[in-house]
Formats: C-alpha cells, sequence, structure tokens
C-alpha cells in the first residue's frame, strides 16, 4: 500500500493530527498526537484568492463517487459500510430504488485553504501524545486538510427501461446543462420543467439547509450556491503519513488488496443489487397483484431469502476486508473469493428466478388477463371474495383453473432453496457455460401442463361464442380442490382443469366434457338419406352434464351454395358459421333423422353430400364429429308414380363444366383483372368453343445447377383459379389424397390434346351441351411455345367433382421429345424431371401418348429410351400407354413400343383426339359420326381414370438417386468428351516431333539438342491421358450403377439421337458450321463410347503410352546435362540407341503379344553404328504409339 494517503473528506470533521487505520478505513477522532492549540492555529485568508465557481456533473453514482475523488476500493468501502459519507457528501451513500433509474449530480466546490502541520513539529521531541505511536490501532496521522465549500444537487427518476433512462437524461441535460453562476435563474420553458419537475425527486447536500421541490428551486439554489460556499472552511480533502515517518518503530505491515479480487466484490454486488431491484419490480406487475397473489407471496418469499443472502455476503466482506490488508494476518484470499464464489451462485439463481417470472408474467398476462378476462369477457374468480360469491349462484359456471399447490401457486420455489444453499455448485470442465444449468421446470415449459392449459382455454372460448339460450358463466378461478363426477372425495387439481359449479358443488369435468362423437351412420332413400349415430357416456358424467339434443349438419360436396339455393325449398335452416352448410336440431338422443323426404325437402340426385353431428349439452356444443359422406340417387319417376305422387323429385346437381362456363359468364370482367399465369378466355375454333381456363401459379422450381438457376425447372399451376374457392385442394405431397399423373410422349403425337381431354373429363364437360376446356396450349399453336428450356408443368386439378372421390389430381407435361433440341437442352430436361421429383414425393402413373399408327422412329425411341433411363426400376409398375389417333382394333404402335421394350403389357388405353362440334347439326350421318366419335371418346377418357385412380402411389426416392447419378454421368461425359478429342491432335504432334529427333540424330548436335528439347516440352501433354484414365473408370462405375437401378438403360441411345439430328438438319439445309459441330460431337460421343464398352483394354493402353512418356522424358532430360562434344554425350547417344528396348520390357505382355512392332538385333560392328540404330529405335517408338492409340480406340 502507498506510503501516503491522499483521500475525500466525505463530509466529515478533519483534523490535523488525527489518527487513521488503513485497514479498517476509520478515523479516530477522539486522538490526537499533538494538541489542538499547537498544530490548529488561526489562520489569515486572503480572500481575492478565491477560485471561480464551476459545476461539475456526473450521470451515475459511480461516476459522481470518482469525481469526489474515491477509488474503487474507497467506494468499495462505501459500499459496505466500512465508511459512511456525511454533509455536503452525504449523495454519495445512496443506492438505488429500481432497476432502470436516471441518475444526475451537480457538484460545485471551492477551495479556500490547505493548513498542514509544520515540519519542525514532525521531529519525535515535539510530540505529546507519544504513546498513541505504540498502539496497534492506528497506521496513519492526518497531515495537511484541504478545506472549502461544496455542495451537490441530485436529480433522481425511476424508470421502466433503458431507453425510458435515456430519454430523462437527454431533458436533465437540456435542463440543467447550464446552470446559472450568479446569472439570472429565470427558466425558459417553464411549463417543461414543471413537467420534468413532478416525476423527479430532486435533493441538496450542502452546509446549508435547503429545500427543493422543482427545476425552479434548483435554479434559485444554483444561483446562490458559490456565494455561501466562499464563506465555508469544511474539509474537502486530507493527507495522511504513515506513523514510521514519526518513528521508525512504528511501522505497519498494510498488504494492498489485489485489483482482480476488488473488482470481482464490486462487479458481485452490483450485480447482486441489480437483481434484488427487478425482483422488487416484479411484486408490482398488476398481473402478481391483482390476479395471481399466491405468485406474488413466492416472489417475496424468494427476495426475502436472497435479502438475507446479501447481508450475509456484505458482512463477511467488512469482515475479511480489514484482515486481508493486516499483513499480520492469516486469513487469506482464498476466504473472500470462496465468499464471492457463493454470492455469485446465489445472484445467478435469482437471475434465474426473475427471467423465469418475467416468462410467466408475460404468458399469464396475453393468455388469461388480456384474452379470456378482456376479449372474451370471462369472469374473474382468482379471490376468495370472487369465490364466495358464486354460493347461491343458479346459473352454472365453467371454470378454468390455474390452481395446484406444486405447479402455478405454489409459495415457495425450489432456487429458493437453491440460493439458500451455502454449497457452491462446481460445473463440468468441458462446460463452457455456468448457465448450462436448466433449473427446476415451470408449467409454462413443461409440455404436457402447457398442452392441457392450450386445450382448455381452446374448448372454453368456443363455449363462450355459442351463446347458448341457457346462459353459461365461464370464468377463470385458481382452486385447488374438487370432486370428479361421483367421487365423494376431492382430489388435487391440476393446471389447466375445467371445472364446473352448479348446485352449490364444484366438480373437475375436464375429461367429462363431450367431445367429438363418432362418424353419422348414413343409409341412402332414394334421393335423401338418413343419419343415425351412436351416443353413450357414463351415467356419472351424463347425471352431471346431461346431453340436451343433437344438431346435424350436411352439404352437397360438389357445388356452391347458389346452386343448392337454385332448386328451392331446401330442407333445414342455413347455419351462421357457414353458409353452404344446412342443419337441424333434434331433442330426442335416440331417434335418428331423414333428410330429402317431404315436400319440401328436394335434395339434388346423384350428388355426394357430407354429413356431420354433435351434441348439445347444458353446458354448451360438443365439437362436430368427423364427417361422412353418401351419394343421393338420381329418381327417374314413371307417369303412374307421378299420378300417386305429384312431387317432383330434386334435379341433379350440374355438371363441373357447366358451373364453370356459369361462373365464367358472370365473372369475366373481374377474371380478366386478375394478375395470373393465364386469364380466362373464350375462343371460337373449328370444333366450338373453347374456355381456356384460368391458371394461377402455385409454386416455380428454379433450377438449382448452376447452369440452369435462370431456368424454371418446373412450375405448379392451379386449374380453374378462383372457381370455387370453398373447394380445397390436398397437399400434392400427400400419398392418400393426392393423384399424380405424369404424360410424356413425341412431339405430334397428341399430348397435349390427351391432356385437355383427360382434365376435361376431370371436369364432368358435356360438349354437347358446354364448351371445351383448355388447359395447355392456349389458343395459340403449341408450337408457338418455347421449346429450347421449357419446364415441367404441373396443372392441379382440385376435387370439384364426385369422380375424384375428394381426391387432388396432379397432371405433370414433361416437354415433347423429337425438336431438335441441343445436349444443353437434354440435359436440362433431366435436371427438370429431378426438380419435379424433388417437388412431389410420389408418382401414381407415368403415362407415353403415343399415335396409334407409330412407327420406330427416332423420335419415339429416343422418348421411350429417355423415359427408362430416368425412372428406377420401383416405378416400372407405373408405366401406361395411351394411342392416340386411334381408330378401333390393335394400333400399330403396340409392335413398335414392344420393339422399343416399352411395358405395354402394364396397361393401355386405344382413344381418339376428334371430337364432334358442341351441338353439331350437319347432315344426319356426320351427325351420327361426330356422336360415336363423342361417346367413344367419352368412354376412353373414362378408362384412363379408371385406370389411374385404380393405380397405389409410388415413392420417387429411388428415382432422384438415379437422376443424381444421371446428372453426375452427363457432366463427367461432357468434361472427357473435351479430352478425347485433343487426344489425337496432341498424339500426332509427339510422333511428328519423335521422328524430326530421328532425323537430326544424324547431323549437327545442337539441332538435335533444340529438336529434343521440343520433344521433350510436347510429351507433357500426355498426362491427359491419365486425367482420360480416371475418367472413363468413374463412368463405367455411374454406368454400371445406372444399369442396376434403371428399368433400362441404353449407352447409346444418344448417338442415334444425333444421327437423327444430324439427318433432321441436312433435311432442313441447316447451316454447314451447324452440321460439322454435329457431327464432330457425334464422332467424339462414339468414340468416348467405345473406350467406355471395352474400357479394359482402353485403359492398358493409356498406361502404355504414360510409361513410354515417362522413359522417353528420363532420357531427353538428360539433353541438357552435358556439352554437346563431351563423352558423356556420346555415351546419352548409345543409350537411346537402345530406348526402344528398354521401353518393351516395361509393356505389359498383353500390349507385347498384339503389338506388330518387335524389338530388333542391332549390329554394333559397323562404322557409325550408332546413329543407325538411334533413327531406328525413335522410329520404333514412333510406330508403337501409333499401334497403341488405334489398339486403345483413341483414333478412329
Amino acid at each position: 500500500m502507498s506510503d501516503t494517503l491522499i483521500l475525500p473528506a466525505l463530509g466529515q470533521d478533519i483534523q490535523l493530527g488525527m489518527l487513521y487505520d488503513a485497514r479498517t478505513a476509520r478515523l479516530h477522532a477522539g486522538f490526537s498526537l499533538w494538541d489542538n492549540a499547537v498544530v490548529n492555529k488561526e489562520q489569515d485568508i486572503d480572500d481575492s484568492k478565491i477560485q471561480d465557481a464551476a459545476f461539475s456533473y456526473s450521470y451515475s453514482l459511480q461516476e459522481a463517487r470518482s469525481k469526489a475523488g474515491l477509488d474503487i476500493e474507497g467506494s468499495l468501502n462505501l459500499d459496505f459500510g466500512l465508511v459512511k459519507a456525511t454533509g455536503s457528501a452525504r449523495y454519495l451513500n445512496d443506492q438505488r430504488s429500481a432497476a432502470f433509474e436516471a441518475r444526475m449530480d451537480v457538484s460545485c466546490t471551492i477551495v479556500r485553504r490547505t493548513r498542514r502541520i509544520p515540519q519542525e513539529l514532525l521531529a519525535t521531541d515535539a510530540l505529546q501524545h507519544t504513546g498513541h505511536l505504540n498502539n496497534p490501532r492506528f497506521t496513519h496521522f492526518v497531515a495537511e486538510v484541504t478545506e472549502g465549500g461544496a455542495a451537490t444537487l441530485s436529480f433522481v427518476q425511476s424508470c421502466d427501461s433503458s431507453e425510458h433512462v435515456k430519454t430523462v437524461l437527454g431533458n436533465l441535460k437540456g435542463e440543467l446543462a447550464k446552470l446559472p453562476v450568479g446569472g439570472s435563474t429565470k427558466a425558459e420553458n417553464s411549463e417543461q420543467s414543471s413537467a420534468l419537475s413532478s416525476r423527479l425527486n430532486i435533493t441538496y447536500n450542502g452546509a446549508i439547509a435547503e429545500s427543493v421541490t422543482s427545476i425552479d428551486d434548483a435554479r434559485r439554489i444554483a444561483h446562490e450556491m458559490p456565494i455561501h460556499l466562499r464563506k465555508q472552511f469544511n474539509a474537502l480533502s486530507y493527507t495522511l503519513y504513515p506513523l514510521e515517518d514519526l518513528d521508525n518503530t512504528a511501522s505497519r505491515a498494510i498488504r494492498k488488496l489485489d485489483d482482480n479480487l476488488v473488482q470481482k466484490t464490486v462487479a458481485g454486488l452490483n450485480a447482486g443489487e441489480e437483481v434484488g431491484l427487478q425482483m422488487k419490480d416484479l411484486l408490482k406487475e398488476d398481473v402478481f397483484r391483482k390476479f395471481f397473489p399466491k405468485i406474488k407471496r413466492q416472489i417475496e418469499n424468494v427476495l426475502d431469502v436472497f435479502s438475507a443472502a446479501k447481508l450475509e455476503f456484505e458482512k463477511t466482506v467488512r469482515i475479511i476486508l480489514p484482515q486481508l490488508r493486516d499483513g499480520t494476518s492469516t486469513v487469506k484470499q482464498e476466504t473472500l473469493e470462496a465468499a464471492i464464489a457463493l454470492f455469485q451462485q446465489r445472484t445467478r439463481f435469482a437471475k434465474q428466478f426473475h427471467q423465469l417470472k418475467i416468462e410467466e408474467a408475460g404468458i399469464l398476462q396475453n393468455t388469461i388477463v388480456d384474452e379470456l378476462l378482456g376479449t372474451y369477457g370471462f369472469k374473474n374468480c382468482f379471490s376468495e371474495r370472487h369465490i364466495g360469491s358464486l354460493l347461491g349462484e343458479e346459473t352454472p359456471h365453467l371454470l378454468l383453473s390455474l390452481g395446484g399447490k406444486d405447479t402455478i401457486n405454489r409459495t415457495r420455489h425450489p432456487l429458493g432453496d437453491k440460493i439458500k444453499s451455502a454449497e457452491v455448485i462446481t460445473y463440468d470442465s468441458d462446460s463452457t457455460d455456468e448457465g448450462d444449468d436448466p433449473g427446476p421446470e415451470e408449467w409454462f415449459n413443461n409440455w404436457e401442463q402447457k398442452s392441457r392449459l392450450r386445450t382448455s382455454c381452446s374448448y372454453l372460448k368456443d363455449l363462450k361464442a355459442q351463446q347458448l339460450v341457457r346462459e353459461v358463466v365461464c370464468g377463470v378461478a385458481s382452486i385447488d380442490s374438487a370432486y370428479l363426477p361421483g367421487a365423494k372425495k376431492r382430489r388435487k387439481t391440476a393446471l389447466g382443469d375445467i371445472l364446473l359449479y352448479s348446485k352449490g358443488e364444484m366438480h373437475i369435468v375436464t375429461n367429462a366434457l363431450p367431445g367429438a362423437p363418432d362418424a353419422p351412420i348414413l343409409t341412402a332413400r332414394d334421393q335423401g338419406f338418413g343419419v343415425a349415430w351412436a351416443y353413450q357416456r357414463p351415467e356419472a358424467e351424463e347425471a352431471l352434464i346431461p346431453a340436451t339434443g343433437i344438431t346435424v349438419k350436411y352439404r352437397p360436396l360438389s357445388g356452391s351454395w347458389r346452386h343448392y339455393e337454385t332448386i328451392g325449398g331446401s330442407q333445414g335452416e342455413a347455419l351462421e358459421e357457414n353458409e353452404m352448410w344446412r342443419g337441424f336440431e333434434s331433442q330426442d338422443m335416440h331417434l335418428g333423422l331423414v333428410i330429402g323426404e317431404g315436400a319440401d325437402a328436394r335434395l339434388f340426385g346423384d350428388c355426394e353430400y357430407e354429413v356431420s353431428f354433435r351434441i348439445k349439452t347444458m353446458v354448451g356444443y360438443s365439437p362436430w364429429s368427423p364427417s361422412a359422406v353418401i351419394r343421393t340417387i338420381h329418381v327417374n319417376p314413371t307417369p303412374d308414380d307421378m299420378q300417386e305422387d305429384p312431387v317432383v323429385p330434386g334435379p341433379k346437381l350440374p355438371p363441373v363444366a357447366t358451373r364453370i362456363n356459369s361462373f365464367y359468364f358472370e365473372n369475366r370482367a373481374d377474371l380478366f383483372l386478375e394478375a395470373r399465369q393465364r386469364p380466362w378466355e373464350m375462343h371460337k375454333s373449328e370444333t366450338g368453343h373453347q374456355l381456356h381456363l384460368g391458371l394461377k401459379t402455385l409454386e416455380e422450381r428454379i433450377g438449382a445447377r448452376a447452369c440452369f438457376m435462370d431456368n424454371v425447372a418446373v412450375r405448379v399451376l392451379d386449374v380453374a383459379a378462383g372457381f370455387e374457392p370453398e373447394c380445397h385442394a390436398a397437399s400434392i405431397q400427400d400419398f392418400e389424397k393426392t393423384v399424380v399423373v405424369v404424360f410424356a410422349g413425341p412431339s405430334g403425337h397428341g399430348k397435349y390434346s390427351q391432356i385437355n381431354e383427360f382434365v376435361g373429363h376431370l371436369l364432368e364437360v358435356d360438349l354437347q351441351k358446354a364448351a371445351h376446356l383448355i388447359v395447355v396450349g392456349g389458343h395459340e399453336t403449341v408450337q408457338g411455345q418455347d421449346s429450347e428450356m421449357q419446364p415441367i408443368t404441373c396443372y392441379r386439378v382440385r376435387p370439384h367433382s364426385s369422380r375424384l372421390n375428394g381426391k387432388t389430381v396432379l397432371v405433370a407435361d414433361i416437354p415433347s421429345f423429337g425438336d431438335s433440341i441441343g445436349l444443353r437442352q437434354r440435359l436440362f430436361r433431366i435436371h427438370a424431371v429431378y426438380m419435379f421429383f424433388q417437388t412431389v414425393t410420389h408418382v401414381n402413373a407415368i403415362i407415353l401418348t403415343c399415335r396409334a399408327t407409330a412407327t420406330t422412329d427416332l423420335s419415339l425411341s429416343h422418348t421411350t429410351t429417355f423415359m427408362l433411363s430416368i425412372l428406377a426400376k420401383s416405378l416400372h409398375k407405373c408405366l401406361r400407354t395411351i394411342y392416340t389417333f386411334s381408330d378401333g382394333g390393335i394400333p400399330d404402335a403396340q409392335k413398335a413400343l414392344q420393339d422399343l421394350r416399352w411395358p405395354v403389357a402394364n396397361g393401355e388405353v386405344a382413344l381418339s383426339n376428334v371430337v364432334s362440334k358442341p351441338g353439331g347439326k350437319a347432315d344426319g350421318q356426320a351427325c351420327d359420326k361426330g356422336g360415336k366419335r363423342q361417346h367413344y371418346s367419352v368412354q376412353s377418357q373414362e378408362a384412363v381414370l379408371s385406370m389411374v385412380m385404380g393405380m397405389a402411389a409410388a415413392s420417387i426416392s429411388h428415382s432422384i438417386d438415379l437422376l443424381k447419378t444421371l446428372g453426375l454421368l452427363e457432366c463427367q461425359r461432357d468434361c472427357t468428351e473435351g479430352r478425347v478429342a485433343s487426344t489425337p491432335i496432341n498424339v500426332q504432334s509427339v510422333m511428328a516431333d519423335i521422328k524430326k529427333v530421328a532425323v537430326a540424330g544424324g547431323r549437327q548436335r545442337e539441332l538435335l539438342h533444340s529438336q529434343e528439347k521440343k520433344l521433350l516440352n510436347k510429351l507433357v501433354e500426355f498426362e491427359s491421358l491419365r486425367k482420360i484414365c480416371g475418367d472413363i473408370e468413374r463412368m463405367v462405375d455411374l454406368t454400371t450403377l445406372l444399369r442396376d437401378s434403371a428399368i433400362q438403360y441404353d449407352l447409346f441411345a444418344l448417338d442415334r439421337y444425333l444421327d437423327w439430328q444430324v439427318i433432321q438438319d441436312n433435311q432442313d439445309t441447316s447451316p454447314a458450321e451447324q452440321l460439322s459441330q454435329l457431327s464432330k460431337k457425334r464422332k467424339v460421343r462414339v468414340m468416348l463410347n467405345g473406350l467406355m464398352q471395352d474400357h479394359a483394354k482402353t485403359l492398358q493402353c493409356c498406361q502404355a503410352l504414360l510409361t513410354i512418356s515417362s522413359i522417353l522424358s528420363t532420357e531427353l532430360k538428360k539433353a541438357g546435362q552435358f556439352p554437346t562434344d563431351s563423352l558423356e554425350e556420346d555415351e546419352r547417344r548409345v543409350e537411346i540407341c537402345t530406348l526402344f528396348d528398354n521401353i518393351w520390357d516395361h509393356l505389359p505382355a498383353e500390349v507385347q503379344l498384339r503389338t506388330p512392332v518387335k524389338p530388333s538385333e542391332v549390329d554394333t560392328s559397323m562404322l557409325f553404328w550408332w546413329r543407325t540404330s538411334y533413327k531406328e529405335s525413335l522410329e520404333a517408338i514412333v510406330r508403337l504409339i501409333e499401334f497403341l492409340v488405334v489398339d486403345g480406340g483413341l483414333f478412329e
């Protein structure tokens, strides 16, 4: 610790010679080393040297203490009560009264003089009370005192949030930043000052007593403050010298506290103060004070426990701090650290408790107070007074119970016990956050309790909304016990229980309230139906909550209420909840009902009706039962029947197509203005009127691969958008409720016509009465569409028609093949199918549309090959065939498809795409022919529908994996084709350079060296063969995987397609450049397929070529190592003469047997033999390379 200390006086009366203990930070006023008359002589004051008055501003208590001269250890002494501030410094003792507090301290200090003990009196012989030097309680004495006047104005206001604090401080700064010093005290904005003063707590700390109630008072005091302070001589600060300066034997061992330890102590105390204030604020919450007093008591109990823990911590610190400062004490720093750790743990638990209560308050406020008590008007029965008021009530009360002593109403919380515990919890070393301790589970974090409360709230809100004839009061209460139905003893209630107060008793009826009954039992009765139900409850529950009636509701599934009303006199009353429904009420619980009988009971014939019912009790209705569906019978009465009963049965429900036409004509002005993928339009064609149904985009999926991210791969459209919006579609990924039908086929084979006819049949089109419905193609020709990067279009048909049995049909159109699409477009088609399979989860049918007269042309071949290649074997059972433009008999296309291995045996339908004109009346023969075609077309589409609806859904997960593999193979093939195309050119260049080296061998050595260097650089290009080997191995593996997974994978299908494209382009007189590119592409494709087909030989030859390149490169690298006329150069030339033999020895045995190039004997007796052998060796290497590239398939 520093020998000399300078400390603020903190309002104390300080005299020279007073004694001080640095360990306890305490001044001893009753002891002095000198007589007062000696050291406190009168001193002349020069008033002309008074300093000018100035105000200092601080915006927090810590900042105020720092400006008053207190360091962090001095502030710690003040916090723990080791010292007290008095007089003008009394404001430094303040503690916050709220978690959020705006504070501003305005201080003014004027120094008048500094008194010191004269140097001559510091000698030991001048001391008059030497006995105090040996007193161990003292460590320092006061040697200097600075005197003057000081005063502070404090402005404090409690706030709601940190943002509120900033606002208040901003207003205070604006009002007080320029307090007058001897100037005018008049406020510039008295109204604003008055409003600010009304919420402020203003205090004045100074030598003169002042009453401050407003900003104006503060201005007045600030104006007068310097005048009064100039006349004061109070102690402002003092300087302490150690006693050993007077006597060496009076030395004291004082330890300086560790800075980190002081920081931890202050932080722990501040955190505890913060949490304590936050819990006090919790007690002010209305939701706890007014509605949940037991939770308020719980908070009070935890706050009491934490406050006791805080007092214990402060007491411990007050004891330990002086001992730690005493150098002779045996108390160690670990003692204080243990106390800090325990208090930090208790603070953490208290903070966790506060956060839980904040969350609980929000949930209770929103769900109970605001929603149930506020919005729905539930009765407040929380207090005992409210519960007592129920006595004598005759009206039944249904109460949501928030009771349960172990949940929401517990007065003691488990975290309170943790705070009280003196055991410090140690966490595992792997844990990085001490807050990982989840703590006790609250009711709002318990899934079971929260679900029960949510269910009960929903049930009671529904009952409240029913507005029963006999009023039932719904309320909220906190009740801990009640009777079960039929029980004689009370039992504990659970959170979220529903209680019934009736006839003076409280019963738990959570499980006794009527739930949704089973679906009704329906029986067809001519053009109506009978409704029966099964209803049975336990006797005790029925006695407590008796059933008083049944409500039945019904509606037609295939039409809107508008058509229902047109038949007149419909039986039953319209239900308010949905005008589509009609309903009956019956007081008899056991007899059934008959709907559709009587003169006024006219139902649609041949129409599906949805029927449901619910039970009425003394407390309200039960939920509706699951629906049952029944189809009425359309009765055509005979004349005899009409004579006996003149009542005409109800008509059949208009077909969907008729209703669509009516919808269009009634709403076409509005439909034209709506933004859709394609608007509703009516056009006239050769076959009659065509209504182009409005299509609305439901979903668009962009290509997932980088090269296709600018293209839409899949588009899902809603058919007849806006028509009968009450008819909802199932999710397209629903296995049970959605039928996915995929259409594919070559161009010109009637696929688009078939899609239109199929969708029209789903919508009950009758071409003799309604316009032809168009969903694909529009009034423009199909060829006008973009066939380059065409997406897969899905048409979603909602279950408007009874033909669909309530199912949604998704018709997917895979773009036609046969056009001159490029290879990039083919890759996009594969990727589009992959994205389509990512959109749906299943497929019911995959239908190939083919002309009945088709032969095995390349267009049809490529289509079937593509479909069989992209579909996994698990989808083989989904393949079906439709023959278009058929006139009966066995279609010629059946034999063609069998040759292409398309599974026609799975199921096939022949149909005609030629339809008669609606209402056409040409000559009798033409009319009859058109009628026959119309009848044949309807029968065919019915066969298609029966075939599709009878097929089970099949998962497409295996096909997704297959398409991933196919995409990888196509990408790998594109990369490899470029390398294979450049290989012949590279090999020919290398062979030409080897020949040049061979010719140069008999000439000047400088020319030979130059040619050898060029050859060495060219041999680097042989490294592409290594990549080709790896590419071929990968493609062979992918091809094997495709052959095992796909229905049928044809490696050479694209070769045939390229041949067909060349023929087509020649016929179309395409540009020569385009024809040349296609021809080159085909040659490379054929070469690559050959390499893959005989990949073992290809890999062998490529490895042999790489061996030649390696050995030849090794020898050529020596060319630049020796001078051209050196002996070593001659030796190197002799080695090249035997280079072919060296290469031959490294060739595989199979290659040695196949190659016609063999090693030959060298006659070394001839003069300059090496020149001839040098050339022959290199020429043999050239012939060997030529053989290998041809044998390996790298040359044609």
